[in-house]
């Protein structure tokens, strides 16, 4: 059966590259609602082509949140979710469009998350082309607000993760040996310090300088000690001209936690930083901003999902390992639900968020290859059934 799938992506390879040219060539930025739509639009297209029943949440902030369903004869139900969205500006597609140099492809978010959406609908249409239905339902889930941490599409991922046995978050990994098992978690947080201005010579005595307080706050920030934390001040601004002690200043702080205890004890730590007073009369707001996500840690719930695609790869001669990933995504959000979820199966790619962002050509069809299969043995294995 594996060899049966992958001839068939092998033979589907040139349409695999028309499907990345035909999605980058939409401007498909979050919160720009009419690439989204389009985007949505000729997925759900693909997905009904594939005997995918749709279902379809529409957002006018967001975007709308894609559901194809396809049922089978089986017993398990598993969950697929990719992100349509992307960080490129209307305009993009146009000026960096799709373009093949050896063995990668370029253009505006070819890299994350057009990996993941070739990923699902391929793999489903190999599934189907060697007529394996052995499985009660899978469920594809494409959604429009990822880059934004989902604050809309949350709902519907956890609420299809409560109901299937196992979970596959599409993101890439830029390692070609590796799958993710685990994730860092992302925490944002803004200083915002008011102090009290004066003249920088004449009445220097009557300011409190808030550049200062902050300089002191991030020296704070910079001296914790936290395991499994990893703390930076990304962004600082303040001052309002030469000649005068400034009466405001900010920053922002990324934190990366590889645990729940590192995610506590830095909730705990920026509470202390916020009242760490160094110049009297001043006063600092440290604030949480909305956003980011928790880690996703490896759990034993994982090992049987591992051990399939350590065994798939095997077979066909592209082995993998899981890793762990400093990056955060939405792999955490069927992880806590309870679903088992792996992460980066899919094609790789890299460079994310920049210029130079690439698909690996010759992933495709290993990737998606191991992605089948690894399904296919799943839904034989009644093992993998949440009871």
């Amino acid at each position: 059966m594996q060899r049966m799938i992958k001839n068939h992506l092998e033979n589907a390879y040139p349409h695999m590259l028309e499907t990345l040219r035909e999605l980058t060539s939409i401007d498909r930025e979050s919160r720009y609602i009419p690439g989204l739509t389009q985007t949505a639009d000729y997925i759900q297209n693909r997905l009904l082509k594939l005997g995918c029943t749709i279902e379809r949440y529409e957002d006018d902030t967001y975007g709308p949140t894609l559901v194809g369903k396809k049922q089978g004869t089986g017993k398990a139900v598993i969950l697929f979710y990719a992100h349509m969205d992307t960080v490129w500006p209307k305009g993009t597609a146009a000026a960096r469009p799709f373009t093949v140099e050896g063995d990668r492809a370029y253009g505006a978010g070819v890299s994350d998350c057009s990996h993941g959406i070739v990923g699902a609908l391929y793999m489903l249409e190999s599934l189907r082309a060697i007529e394996f239905d052995s499985y009660k339902e899978l469920i594809l889930l494409f959604n429009s607000d990822e880059e934004l941490y989902s604050p809309h599409s949350q709902q519907y991922i956890e609420q299809y993760a409560k109901c299937a046995d196992v979970a596959f978050c599409m993101e890439s990994s830029d390692n070609k040996g590796e799958y993710i098992s685990s994730r860092a978690g992302v925490m944002f947080y803004d200083l915002e310090v008011r102090g009290v201005k004066s003249h920088a010579g004449g009445m220097p005595e009557k300011g409190r300088n808030a550049i200062e307080e902050l300089a002191h706050k991030i020296t704070l920030i910079h001296e914790l000690k936290i395991p499994n934390a990893y703390i930076h001040t990304t962004l600082i601004g303040g001052g309002i001209n030469e000649g005068m002690v400034p009466d405001y200043a900010w920053a922002h702080v990324d934190v990366r936690v590889d645990t729940m205890e590192a995610e506590n004890a830095v909730v705990n730590a920026m509470a202390h930083v916020e009242k760490d007073v160094y110049i009297p009369d001043t006063q600092t707001k440290c604030v949480r901003r909305p956003g980011g996500c928790l880690p996703m840690v490896r759990v034993p719930e994982q090992d049987k999902l591992c051990a399939v695609v350590d065994a798939v790869s095997k077979d066909l001669g592209y082995p993998l390992h899981e890793s762990f990933c400093g990056g955060g995504a939405n792999a955490v959000l069927s992880a806590l639900v309870g679903t088992p979820t792996l992460d980066g199966v899919t094609p790789t790619s890299g460079a994310w968020h920049t210029d130079h962002e690439y698909l690996d050509l010759d992933s495709l069809v290993p990737r998606i290859s191991i992605l089948a299969e690894t399904v296919r043995r799943i839904c034989l294995d009644d093992r993998f059934l949440k009871g």
